[in-house]
């Protein structure tokens, strides 16, 4: 009696929890795999299914076979002071100031972290925030300028984003001040 050899099926090469790059639009993101489905996909590789941050919005979950997927090499870079307060002014601020115009429950608590694409960008979600971490100042916002009367607590606001006091002051300037 014949009795069939038993193949050894390959352990899957990513587990919950990895970063991993996947292909995206023109290029890679960064993804967190959440959930490891089997050999289901083609040539019977296995199948995974990732979380891509899409801050400050909600995020994006994909498939992909193992193929696709590539080890993420190193952990994102720490957000400096001087890229905090560049990303601010060049539209980041009015941004996150323009979710909590108008207060009420549930406000905004803002982080600043990393895009897929490695850019600085904000976010709402504890878990992705690399700096920051403070709630976002009620009605700051007037037109696309800092309120007059909310300037020094959005000021004081920036610096909880590792920028130095000077620095906030001058990238409220720079977003302007409604008079």
């Amino acid at each position: 009696m014949k009795t069939k050899a038993k193949t050894k099926k390959p352990a899957p090469a990513f587990r919950v929890g990895d970063r991993v790059t996947v292909p995206f639009a023109h290029g890679t993101a960064s993804a967190i795999v959440i959930e490891e489905r089997g050999m289901l996909g083609i040539d019977g590789q296995y199948l995974y299914y990732v979380h891509i941050p899409m801050e400050p919005y909600d995020p994006m979950f994909m498939a992909f076979n193992e193929r696709q997927l590539s080890a993420a090499t190193d952990d994102p870079a720490p957000i400096g002071p001087a890229e905090a307060a560049e990303y601010l002014v060049n539209g980041g601020l009015g941004s996150i100031l323009y979710q909590n115009i108008a207060g009420g429950q549930n406000q905004p608590v803002a982080w600043l972290c990393r895009s897929t694409s490695g850019l600085v960008t904000h976010t709402f979600r504890a878990e992705r925030g690399m700096v920051g971490g403070r709630l976002v100042p009620v009605a700051a916002l007037h037109g696309n300028k800092v309120a007059k009367d909310k300037a020094e607590a959005v000021t004081a606001f920036v610096e909880s984003f590792g920028v130095s006091r000077q620095e906030a002051e001058r990238v409220v300037a720079a977003v302007g001040i409604a008079r």
